[in-house]
């Protein structure tokens, strides 16, 4: 009986952290049952001297069942964000131009100064561009 319920406790923990790669929560909610029944088996009468106190049990079960669901539900989350780095995440964004562009002439972007050529004639001091392409430190603007 206590080989049973250690193999019970060994299979939901499996499951738990099998959730980690598969993010539908059925491998959580069954490595939980299997936690539980192993408990279970581990408080039945036969076994006198492995006693588990129910109100312990069912405590660490509630901490564990949130703290998981919690942190699956962010890795979860973090996959499914866009990639916010690299010179794919300029396009689209609005910068100021800090010197006139006619056509080239430098640009501010979140705090960084870049070269710029403006695609779309020339450009005031001040004014907001949108960031159209990216080749190597230079960046192609349109007006705003």
């Amino acid at each position: 009986m206590v080989a049973l319920s250690i193999l019970l406790l060994i299979l939901g923990l499996g499951l738990i952290i099998g959730e980690f790669f598969t993010g539908s929560h059925l491998l959580i909610a069954l490595g939980i049952i299997f936690i539980i029944i192993g408990v279970l088996f581990l408080t039945s009468p036969d076994l006198r001297p492995l006693q588990v106190n129910w109100w312990l049990v069912i405590l660490i079960l509630l901490i564990l069942a949130g703290a998981l669901t919690f942190a699956v539900s962010r890795i979860r989350n973090s996959y499914h964000h866009q990639v916010a780095t690299g010179k794919e995440d300029l396009i689209g964004k609005t910068a100021v131009a800090q010197t006139a562009l006619d056509p080239e002439g430098t640009v501010l972007y979140m705090g960084e100064l870049w070269r710029a050529i403006s695609a779309s004639g020339k450009i005031l001091t001040e004014q907001e561009v949108t960031i159209k392409g990216v080749e190597g430190l230079t960046l192609t603007v349109e007006k705003k």
